[in-house]
């Protein structure tokens, strides 16, 4: 795990330059607390927010990917690209 996209990002320098290079690339990035987060409910409930997964979303891991593939699927609608 040495050099993968886990341990890239433990300088802030270098989040900060790959968040800007995909903004300069049209991506939308969304940003979230994870340090307020105390349950996994937290979590689903900021995650729902602030990408703005409809209303049925289910808060648990399945309608989690779900909602994900809907993100990046196009012509769902969305305006947020991930990738």
């Amino acid at each position: 795990m040495g050099n993968t996209f886990v341990t890239l990002f433990w300088r802030q320098r270098l989040l900060d330059q790959a968040v800007h290079r995909l903004e300069d690339h049209g991506f939308r990035v969304v940003r979230l607390a994870a340090g307020q987060w105390n349950t996994e409910r937290d979590m689903h409930r900021a995650v729902a927010a602030a990408l703005r997964f409809p209303d049925y979303y289910g808060h648990n891991l399945d309608a989690l990917h779900d909602c994900l593939g809907d993100v990046n699927r196009p012509g769902v609608g969305r305006d947020l690209r991930l990738w």
